[in-house]
């Protein structure tokens, strides 16, 4: 699958947002996901994506930021790139959320199954996402997760795609069914990643990891980009059909779920 199918699928979907009033774009620079989140209350920050905590620029990351018609934040996402030989070991010793200074003196732990790949090579990891509350139900959380693979697989060409999800998360299931990941693996304990420090001395809930290969992406930008030409919708309508069972294929779950 060529980058351009990978961008084909990013301008369908921004195609679905704008029928809604929506803007869906790329941005290069992190700062202005920073300066959102810290002032948005009830949102973590994730230092992975915080310039000034773990260094990311222009060259290994971007965000997506989906505005409304007056032009305010409605959702917005964010991903980075890691080229390594062990993309799990850096999720163990929580080297991702301290890019710059000293990790903390805690043990690595991390209680993820064999079942977990040893990811290695070019790995995207996904994450920061929030959505407005007055712009709920406008699938917003599928669109962002699928637009950060889409960008990023256009860009790096990564070998794996990943990312955590809380313990709240997981009771939902949309990890798999909106997010699209195949594997959501919540550990031999219940968590696969114990508490994440954050910068203010606080800690982040407990995580599971979400993994996804390349072939898996490029086999969702496909199939999207075939049903949203099948399927003219706006962002209302496209987060019907999900819940109703009409969505893309690996969203059926999702469906089955909301009406059991």
């Amino acid at each position: 699958m060529s980058a351009d199918a990978a961008g084909r699928a990013f301008e369908a979907v921004r195609s679905v947002m704008r029928r809604s009033g929506f803007e869906l774009s790329v941005q290069e620079d992190l700062s202005g996901w920073a300066a959102f989140v810290k002032a948005t209350p009830g949102v973590w920050p994730n230092p992975t994506f915080d310039p000034g905590h773990c260094g990311v620029d222009r060259t290994n990351s971007f965000w997506l930021r989906i505005t409304d018609a007056e032009g305010r934040i409605a959702a917005l996402g964010a991903s980075r790139v890691f080229v390594t030989g062990d993309m799990l070991a850096l999720m163990e010793n929580h080297a991702i959320w301290y890019g710059r200074g000293d990790l903390p003196l805690r043990p690595a732990r991390n209680q993820a199954s064999p079942g977990v790949p040893r990811m290695s090579g070019v790995c995207s990891y996904d994450g920061g996402f929030w959505a407005a509350p007055e712009h709920r139900g406008q699938a917003f959380a599928f669109v962002l997760a699928h637009c950060n693979r889409a960008v990023a697989l256009s860009r790096w060409r990564p070998d794996w795609f990943t990312g955590h999800v809380t313990e709240a998360f997981l009771a939902k299931g949309i990890a798999k069914t909106l997010y699209g990941y195949p594997i959501v693996e919540p550990g031999q304990a219940g968590i696969c990643l114990e508490s994440v420090p954050r910068p203010d001395g606080e800690t982040q809930a407990n995580f599971a990891v979400t993994v996804i290969d390349r072939a898996g992406v490029e086999a969702q930008c496909a199939e999207l980009c075939g049903y949203l030409a099948e399927h003219r919708h706006d962002a209302r309508s496209l987060h019907l059909a999900i819940k109703s069972g009409n969505g893309p294929s690996w969203t059926a779950a999702q469906a089955a779920a909301d009406a059991a």
